[in-house]
């Protein structure tokens, strides 16, 4: 089944789920026409594929959604090769027909070889990494104090793997949301395990990572990493 079916079943279930659970609001809402322009578009949550974003057209995101799903698309990796362009001095050039028609040939003989070789030499995949790199990281908080005890969970802010430069063992700085950061060692290497499996107990974090970080280090590193919002600790109820 492919992923738009997928997605239209799921939201199919969550929409008649909020049917029931709303009601007395559904039945009171009018359809609203959104104009295309005016579609505010925003991450999606980290359930949904990789590169996704999410709209609310229409209600009270805590009562009623209509949403929209939008995955990356060949005409975004389209957009993102036109700004790469636009750092090349000759894709700037006025298109002109005061030098002749030869000169406006030659000119666009030119244009064209230089966009092979920007299409030759990008990929989509360093697109989707581009693109992960700007996206901001979730806003992560805990409601009161949470201490950091072997079971406390750790959960990473950055949805999506980046460039982290774990074997430098110096500070180094990263792009994460469009931000740099500059980040020790040992830091990067805990969000780097945080972003592989995605969240993580304090005590599973220690013995994964107790060949290279000492567990001093690595409690202040997590709390390091709290700090400047690239982590969040969350204690949870035993199910």
């Amino acid at each position: 089944m492919s992923i738009t079916r997928c997605l239209t079943v799921q939201l199919a279930s969550l929409a008649l789920g909020l049917t029931f659970t709303a009601g007395p609001v559904l039945a009171q809402s009018t359809h609203v026409l959104v104009p295309a322009d005016k579609v505010q578009w925003g991450p999606a949550p980290p359930a949904l594929p990789a590169g996704a974003q999410i709209a609310v057209l229409e209600g009270n995101p805590s009562v009623h959604l209509t949403i929209r799903i939008r995955p990356r698309r060949g005409a975004d990796f389209l957009g993102w090769l036109t700004k790469q362009a636009t750092d090349d001095e000759l894709f700037r050039m006025d298109l002109t027909r005061l030098g002749g028609e030869a000169a406006l040939r030659l000119h666009e003989t030119r244009l064209k070889a230089r966009l092979h070789t920007l299409i030759d030499s990008s990929s989509v995949l360093a697109y989707l990494e581009a693109n992960d790199r700007e996206r901001s990281p979730r806003a992560l908080f805990s409601l009161g104090q949470v201490d950091l005890n072997e079971d406390t969970f750790v959960v990473p802010a950055p949805r999506r793997r980046c460039s982290l430069l774990i074997e430098d063992k110096d500070e180094s700085a990263v792009t994460i949301g469009g931000e740099q950061y500059r980040l020790s060692a040992p830091a990067r290497l805990v969000l780097s395990t945080l972003l592989d499996r995605n969240e993580v107990k304090f005590r599973e974090l220690v013995v994964a990572l107790s060949a290279r970080v000492s567990e001093e280090t690595l409690r202040k590193t997590v709390i390091e990493l709290v700090k400047r919002g690239l982590a969040a600790l969350q204690d949870r109820e035993p199910t």
